[in-house]
C-alpha cells in the first residue's frame, strides 16, 4: 500500500471546481487547470471529484 501511486484532481482556473479532472500526482496537465485536491488514492480522488465538480 504504501507504494500506491498518488493521483490529484484538477480543475478549471477561476472556476468553482469546473472540467475537473483526475491524473496522477507529478503528471503534466494543462496550463488551464489548477490542483484541487490531493495528493491522495485514485479511488479518493475519484470520489472527491464526483462529490465536488460540475
Amino acid at each position: 500500500m504504501a507504494n500506491e501511486e498518488k493521483y490529484i484532481v484538477a480543475a478549471e482556473v477561476d472556476t468553482k471546481y469546473k472540467g475537473c479532472i483526475v491524473a496522477p500526482e507529478g503528471s503534466m496537465i494543462m496550463a488551464t487547470h489548477t490542483v484541487v485536491y490531493g495528493p491522495d488514492t485514485k479511488e479518493n480522488c475519484e470520489k472527491w471529484k464526483r462529490e465536488n465538480c460540475k
